[in-house]
């Protein structure tokens, strides 16, 4: 039945910056929906402009950080893995999450887990 499968979604909105968000998707729609109406050649031409200016910029930020000491330069990886690492573990504990609210599971004293929509549980019963 579909009245079972209604959660509530409030809590994923950030009241607080909502509307800077709202306003940052608006400019990126408008953007790229008006680079996407330019020719191709000059969408490439803009596209090798950037990659080129921001590897470059990058190299350069290397080699500044080299002159200064040269394990600096681990620094920028080290700090995008962790980042990267971070990420990707929250999302895995969020879909566990997410999992453990969709079916009841049986835990080790063979107890069925009931949890409401927001994540509270409700009971620990035998399971038959």
């Amino acid at each position: 039945q579909s009245y079972l499968r209604v959660s509530n979604v409030s809590k994923k909105y950030s009241k607080k910056f909502s509307a800077l968000t709202r306003s940052a998707s608006i400019l990126i729609i408008f953007f790229v929906s008006n680079f996407i109406s330019v020719p191709p050649s000059f969408q490439d031409i803009v596209v090798q402009i950037t990659s080129t200016t921001a590897i470059g910029y990058i190299l350069y930020i290397h080699v500044q950080l080299y002159a200064i000491f040269p394990v600096l330069v681990i620094l920028p990886a080290l700090l995008v893995f962790v980042l990267v690492h971070f990420i990707i573990q929250s999302s895995k504990s969020d879909a566990q999450l997410k999992l453990a609210r969709l079916f009841p599971h049986t835990n080790k004293k063979n107890k069925v887990t009931t949890f409401t929509p927001e994540g509270a549980i409700i009971a620990d019963e035998e399971a038959n």
